[in-house]
């Protein structure tokens, strides 16, 4: 079968699923075409995928409005900025992705697929499904986060919404509405400016609204690759469990290399000492308080540190042991599986939190943004990570973080009987027979044209 793999925003989260689903479906011999924006190629490239770029979608200045949220203290970023990011980086690039789309349209129909598998992410589900039904054949979004529950609704003890939260939400609201008039008040440019972006995207959304409610015959089926059958099991009593979707288990993570002959004598060099491998992602940020105590932490248990990230964090600290090392890049699978490596200090990305659980590593999580908090929360209520907030990030606290993932029995056996579990759970047996299933069932209605 052809498989078209359609991924619209520049967003390696998002990405990196739907590859592990193409590496299962090419073992049963399909044909496989991604069609992704300009900022996929390096990851696509490296796969050696045959794939369709159809440019590039980030907003002028995407980076600086995702550093600024990021960098931003949480409270901040809670009351205001998450509104603001909406205008500087959502909408525009909700705005260049929808003015592709056409393209994108054409370009999947000239490939004439069995089956399209996309990305089930922002405004975009209503014009998956359009491209699907083009085609005439089914859909399959895939949920990103990999999680059961509905973005920040986690239910504690019965109760929906914390106190806390509340508050929060009140003291954005007004926040917001002062800014929103303040806004047109003194920056009428700048209002019109944000007025003509949403009714921009509110005109794309009704356009593929109307498409979808035209073509009712395409199907459609939203699916997980992650730990949600996992959560739902064991946590099913605290989240809400969306009704509509597959639960299917992690599918074996991909690796790009292997660790080099060198690092790989660095590592085997541990003398029986644990090393922690840390990394934290492509935007996370930390300050020169929270990696000094890192290393401190480090040093004062005799802890081997292997950290990567794309900028040097050590080049200033004063550093006299060999004992903790950095490199740019790292092959992620392939180091968590190396039996040198005792834990991972993490910021919690979903992408993360699954190859550390199918290598039965014990995590410290320090959540940064969106559905990391959650996924910190699942490590800690299932028992194989501790959690610290970044606020809160303090020596003291990454030791006894340290010392429970290194030396608890406990956490070290509930993180190898789940480890094993995911991997009973056959995710990569299951996507392949519903690719099998759907698309082999399906039936084209229309031939694809140029």
């Amino acid at each position: 079968m052809k498989l078209a793999i359609v991924c619209l925003i520049p967003d390696f989260g998002h990405l990196i699923p739907l590859i592990r689903i193409a590496k299962e479906a090419i073992k049963d011999g399909h044909e496989i075409r991604f069609f992704v924006p300009d900022e996929a190629e390096p990851i696509i490239n490296k796969k050696e995928f045959c794939s369709y770029f159809f440019g590039s979608v980030t907003p002028e200045h995407g980076q600086k409005s995702l550093r600024r949220l990021f960098d931003a203290p949480p409270l901040a970023n809670r009351l205001i900025l998450r509104y603001l990011f909406d205008y500087d980086y959502l909408v525009p690039l909700k705005i260049n992705v929808l003015s592709r789309l056409d393209e994108v349209r054409s370009a999947v129909k000239f490939f004439g697929p069995d089956l399209v598998i996309g990305d089930a992410t922002l405004s975009f589900k209503e014009a998956m499904y359009t491209i699907a039904a083009d085609c005439g054949v089914p859909v399959v979004l895939h949920h990103a986060p990999g999680t059961n529950q509905r973005p920040r609704r986690i239910r504690v003890a019965g109760k929906r919404y914390s106190i806390r939260k509340l508050v929060y939400d009140f003291c954005s609201n007004i926040l917001i509405s002062v800014e929103s008039r303040s806004t047109r008040l003194f920056a009428k440019a700048e209002w019109e400016r944000r007025k003509e972006r949403s009714l921009i995207v509110e005109g794309y959304k009704a356009q593929f609204a109307q498409l979808k409610e035209s073509r009712p015959g395409t199907k459609l089926l939203y699916i997980t690759t992650g730990l949600a059958a996992l959560e739902t099991k064991y946590l099913g009593n605290l989240i809400e469990v969306p009704p509509d979707r597959i639960l299917l288990g992690p599918l074996p993570p991909v690796s790009d290399s292997e660790i080099s002959s060198e690092l790989n004598s660095w590592l085997e060099l541990a003398g029986g000492r644990p090393v922690i491998f840390v990394c934290f992602g492509t935007l996370a940020s930390f300050s020169r308080k929270a990696i000094d105590a890192i290393v401190e932490a480090a040093t004062e248990l005799d802890v081997r540190l292997l950290w990567a990230s794309k900028n040097n964090p050590l080049q200033d600290v004063r550093l006299s042991s060999s004992d903790i090392r950095w490199e740019p890049w790292l092959p992620q699978p392939a180091i968590l599986s190396h039996p040198a490596v005792r834990g991972f200090l993490s910021h919690a990305g979903g992408s993360s939190i699954q190859e550390a659980l199918w290598f039965a590593q014990p995590l410290i999580c320090v959540p940064q943004m969106w559905d990391q908090p959650y996924n910190g929360w699942v490590t800690e209520k299932l028992g194989f990570g501790v959690t610290i907030d970044k606020t809160a990030f303090t020596k003291e606290r990454l030791v006894y973080a340290l010392q429970k993932v290194i030396y608890s029995d406990e956490l070290r056996q509930n993180v190898t009987n789940l480890s094993a579990e995911v991997r009973a759970q056959n995710g990569s047996g299951r996507i392949r027979a519903l690719i099998r299933e759907i698309g082999g069932s399906a039936k084209k209605i229309i031939e694809p044209t140029l």
